[in-house]
């Protein structure tokens, strides 16, 4: 909803229209306490305070504790885990991957931390990262997966080979397409520069490359610097492999 009223405040110069504003006085009476702590917005250029005074909505106690800024948000995992002020969260980690109270996009920024100071949640850790059902839901593309698959790299194998079956799996969220495909891959030597070792965007097209690749095997495979030329591949292979193949 902030987001909706920053984009129309960026784009019209008109006052903010009427329906845009019942539906959204609407909206704010059926958010949870839980909710309008969590996603209060203060830093942005709306927060939810602003826009139960440009709404108007029908109070609610939630809404009231919003605006007087008593209502705490206790009940996310940030809130647990900042709670613990310098003492051990291997407990608290461990807790709320059991109570499944970690989204899969917040599990992959977590994963290093999780796994430094609590090393017992491992298990935890590589049964949720697989979980079919939770990758398709989160919609989470195999760049996000690799990005958290680069932190973890050389630390644990198990995690490491959790997140690497991670990348097959969400290949599900990659759109099918219908028509022959041509991937064409830039290999010149400016793909070699910038990002560090491990964001050099040659890596990046070629991760982005093999997903597509593999998702649609009618797709063919170039890449081009001076010159241009097909890359043949085996489609059995994973993406993590394919994608070094590319590079090579």
């Amino acid at each position: 909803a902030t987001e909706i009223f920053a984009c129309y405040r960026k784009i019209c110069s008109d006052p903010f229209p009427n329906s845009l504003k019942d539906g959204t006085a609407r909206a704010l009476t059926k958010f949870s306490a839980y909710q309008l702590a969590k996603y209060r917005g203060e830093t942005k250029q709306f927060s939810l305070v602003d826009l139960v005074n440009i709404t108007h909505p029908k109070n609610t106690g939630a809404i009231t504790q919003l605006v007087r800024g008593t209502l705490k948000n206790k009940d996310t995992w940030e809130a647990r885990i900042s709670e613990c002020r310098g003492v051990s969260t291997s407990d608290e980690w461990y807790k709320i991957l059991s109570e499944n109270r970690l989204g899969y996009l917040a599990l992959l920024r977590n994963v290093w931390n999780i796994l430094s100071s609590s090393p017992i949640s491992k298990i935890k850790v590589c049964e949720q990262l697989v979980n079919p059902d939770v990758i398709r839901r989160s919609l989470v593309f195999p760049f996000q997966i690799n990005t958290a698959l680069q932190e973890v790299e050389g630390m644990d194998r198990g995690v490491s080979e959790a997140l690497d079956k991670a990348l097959e799996i969400s290949l599900q969220n990659i759109p099918t397409s219908k028509k022959k495909t041509l991937v064409v891959v830039d290999s010149s030597g400016s793909m070699l520069e910038g990002g560090g070792i491990k964001n050099c965007p040659i890596k990046k097209a070629a991760l982005f490359a093999a997903s597509l690749f593999k998702k649609n095997l009618d797709c063919d495979l170039m890449q081009f610097s001076e010159d241009a030329s097909y890359i043949h591949l085996n489609g059995r292979d994973s993406i993590s492999t394919l994608s070094k193949k590319i590079q090579d």
